[in-house]
């Protein structure tokens, strides 16, 4: 039996005391050793507030159970008949409560039974110890989602208004109560937005909207907080809409409902929350999405506590968590990791939206202001993002890669995002050699796509400049970042032929666009292994077709300055070769180390792209820095135009080009696009 015995050295958070307990975890099945073992489970995986309690009889759990059973866990034994009708019978007896089937695989109902029943969760207790806990861990999170939504709905009574426009109307004194009004006729006939911060009027305003919309489900969940002096906990509010279309509003204080993720829990509880969550899934949901994590850290907290005190720091920082829960989707998670921290559970079609998800946190955050009408402030955040494996084994591993990676942006300057590295193609289900398959795969069946993003001309260049960007296509159609794959390719060996399809493709793309009479050039990089055999990349270039048909002044190809260093000679036969065959060569990612200007010596550039931290000092305008100024000198004096990237917002556009940087790109400019080599229409 792979059920965990009640020996085994697991700390309990529930208990047998169900006369001080708010909930309870049912097991019905007697006086054996698997009703035991379930039960003894059930107390080291459930709340500290739940009791669990071993039952005879299926309706003594689920009708006269006190306090009232939250899950019911129903052991099959032998001699038991659980068909599909038995089981609707069943789950109609439970009114609702979250109802598991435990047993011997023999013994255990059919599948498609559980299904059309609605069954949580069908154990065999001769599966793998840490699955069946994963399994548990997974009923008792529908448990408690439950009971949360019981409670709300209970209190929604004594606690709501109607809401005419933004006007209240027939509030009940404990609304008024909840908000900070002395009572309920203070309160009739006012705007709702008087008593609330503007950004928690915002959304409130938002969340109406949307209730408007036919085609989206009849109630919406919002968190407000009162704006009223003191007032430091925040609110459940559910808006929803009456039989006459009339909108009302219920609120609930969060300790009610007891959710583990806001600025006002402590952080033990969260982070226990949190890694019972991570214990429970997979890179896969339910409903075949995909999953993965985010890391928002906030930069600038302890300047921030030292400017406004740390009460009011900590208010600000429990709104920031509230926008966060807003701009999450009703499958997502949110769970505070430390102060001014917090760690999203997400799901999603493809992996890309995930990235895509966590870089609109990182605008979002920076785009918002937090506070109240007396005090209000902006903020940046660093924030990282990383796919989930087959196996809930390694989620604290990979939660551990995403935290780090977000302490490194954050120590370099904040305000950005990455998306973690070295975890290939985030999907565990194989190892590196399937993977090395399915890129070669890729490389023969045109499984990588192109992006492009445009680099702006700060002095008038009327010639059209993309920077080339990879994507691999998973099975679902997802667009994977070359974060994700590139490392395999490198071990792999795959990397020269990768450059050379980029290459060939590029090539290909601005051959259509000439044909449409548009004059472009395109940025495009190769890797330190084409660096080690330039000789063998060259003669490929004056070989292949593709090439033959572009004017070589079309395509810049781009070197990383940290690949560079450590190819130097190479690298200087590289760009004097290709010079001579008429194609442009750039340093990238250029300011990286203490010693870069000894790179610029010798080599023939048509362009730098300076690294993000190098270019955001420009735009600073950190004149004092002499490392700085020497590139910016040696551009003027030899010509090279200066790039900067990671652009997000105009008025660091109008310094840089005061520090005489020459072109930009960035997100704040355009998104990558993929759509235009997919559909061959004209770029731009």
């Amino acid at each position: 039996m792979a059920i965990a015995d009640i020996r085994n050295p697991h700390q309990s958070n529930a208990s047998n005391d169900s006369a001080n307990a708010n909930a309870l975890a049912a097991v019905i099945g007697g006086d054996d050793a698997t009703s035991r073992r379930l039960a003894a489970r059930l107390v080291a995986l459930a709340p500290q507030d739940w009791a669990v309690q071993v039952f005879d009889e299926f309706d003594a759990a689920a009708s006269n159970a006190h306090p009232p059973a939250a899950l019911l866990a129903l052991v099959c034994r032998e001699g038991d008949r659980f068909d599909t009708a038995t089981l609707i019978q069943r789950m109609e007896k439970a009114g609702g409560i979250p109802v598991v089937v435990v047993g011997a695989e023999i013994r255990l109902p059919p599948r498609g039974a559980c299904v059309r029943a609605g069954v949580c969760q069908r154990i065999d207790i001769d599966e793998d110890a840490d699955l069946i806990d994963a399994r548990l861990l997974r009923a008792l999170d529908l448990a408690i989602d439950r009971r949360h939504l019981v409670e709300l709905e209970q209190q929604s009574e004594s606690a709501r208004a109607r809401l005419d426009g933004g006007t209240l109307s027939g509030a009940t004194a404990y609304f008024a109560d909840l908000i900070g009004a002395e009572s309920a006729a203070a309160i009739n006939g006012q705007a709702l937005g008087s008593w609330l911060s503007k950004s928690d009027a915002a959304r409130l305003a938002a969340a109406q909207t949307r209730l408007d919309d036919p085609h989206r489900p009849a109630g919406r969940g919002v968190i407000l907080r009162r704006a009223s002096a003191g007032a430091t906990h925040p609110l459940s509010a559910h808006l929803y809409t009456g039989a006459d279309r009339s909108q009302w509003l219920s609120l609930a204080p969060i300790e009610a409902t007891s959710v583990p993720i806001l600025g006002a829990s402590p952080i033990s509880d969260a982070r226990m929350a949190l890694h019972r969550h991570l214990a429970s899934i997979s890179r896969w949901s339910d409903t075949g999405r995909l999953r993965g994590l985010v890391f928002v850290a906030i930069d600038g907290v302890p300047a921030l506590q030292q400017q406004f005190g740390l009460a009011s720091t900590d208010e600000l920082l429990e709104e920031i968590s509230l926008f966060l829960i807003d701009n999450l989707g009703d499958t997502d998670r949110c769970f505070r990791f430390a102060v001014g921290e917090y760690v999203l559970s997400i799901e999603r079609g493809a992996p890309a939206a995930v990235s895509a998800t966590a870089e609109a946190l990182v605008r979002a955050i920076g785009d918002t202001e937090f506070g109240n009408h007396q005090r209000s402030v902006h903020v940046t955040a660093s924030v990282s993002a990383i796919m989930l494996g087959a196996e809930s084994t390694a989620n604290d591993r990979r939660l551990q890669q995403l935290v780090d990676t977000g302490y490194r942006l954050r120590s370099n300057g904040g305000d950005a995002f990455r998306e973690c590295e070295g975890d290939p193609l985030a999907d565990a289900q194989a190892g590196s050699d399937a993977w090395q398959a399915r890129l070669e795969q890729a490389l023969a069946t045109d499984r990588f796509r192109l992006a492009f993003q445009t680099v702006t001309s700060l002095a008038g260049d009327h010639r059209r400049y993309y920077d080339v960007l990879l994507r691999y296509v998973d099975d679902h159609n997802g667009m994977v970042m070359p974060g994700n794959f590139l490392p395999v390719a490198e071990q792999a060996g795959l990397m020269p032929e990768i450059d050379r399809w980029v290459v060939r493709r590029a090539a290909g793309v601005i051959a259509e666009q000439a044909a449409r009479d548009v004059d472009l050039a395109m940025f495009v990089k190769l890797s330190g292994a084409t660096l080690e055999n330039t000789q063998t990349f060259t003669q490929w270039l004056t070989e292949d077709e593709a090439m033959a048909g572009i004017d070589p002044q079309q395509i810049i190809f781009c070197v990383r300055e940290s690949d560079a260093r450590s190819h130097v000679a190479a690298t200087r036969r590289l760009a004097a070769e290709l010079d001579r065959q008429g194609y442009r060569f750039a340093l990238t990612h250029f300011g990286e180390s203490s010693s870069h200007a000894a790179m610029l010596e010798n080599l023939t550039l048509s362009f730098i792209k300076l690294a993000p931290a190098f270019a955001r000092q420009l735009a600073e305008q950190n004149s004092e820095d002499a490392r700085l100024q020497r590139v910016v000198d040696f551009a003027r004096e030899h010509g090279v135009p200066l790039i900067a990237e990671h652009i997000e917002d105009a008025a660091s556009m109008a310094r840089l080009w005061q520090a005489g940087v020459n072109y930009v790109q960035g997100h704040f400019i355009q998104e990558p696009d993929t759509a235009a080599l997919q559909h061959g229409e004209t770029i731009g």
